[in-house]
């Protein structure tokens, strides 16, 4: 299976792109596998290069180029309050 959230809009995007089958159960993936080794090398060739087709290596730096730009943007000023209220909420409930 895939893990609910951003884990199963993963999963659609493996199958949807050739590079994977989704089997949330053992029986599935087991016949899965079977079917997939009876193709053959071409088939697995083609689900590897799929897969690697769609790796984005490095994600990770993007990401954290991401949030470090963002953190040194200045800050949004707040037009509801939220922050107010936030700060209300704990001075209220702080012990003196």
């Amino acid at each position: 299976g895939a893990i609910p959230g951003q884990e199963e809009g993963n999963a659609g995007y493996v199958v949807d792109n050739g590079a994977g089958v989704y089997a949330p159960a053992p029986k599935k993936v087991g016949r899965v596998v079977r079917e997939w080794l009876e193709a053959g090398p071409e088939f697995l060739a083609e689900r590897a290069a799929a897969a690697k087709a769609l790796g984005k290596p490095n994600a990770v730096w993007d990401i954290a180029d991401e949030v470090h730009y963002y953190a040194h943007q200045p800050r949004v000023p707040q037009r509801h309050g939220r922050n107010r209220r936030l700060r209300r909420r704990t001075e209220d409930t702080r012990v003196a």
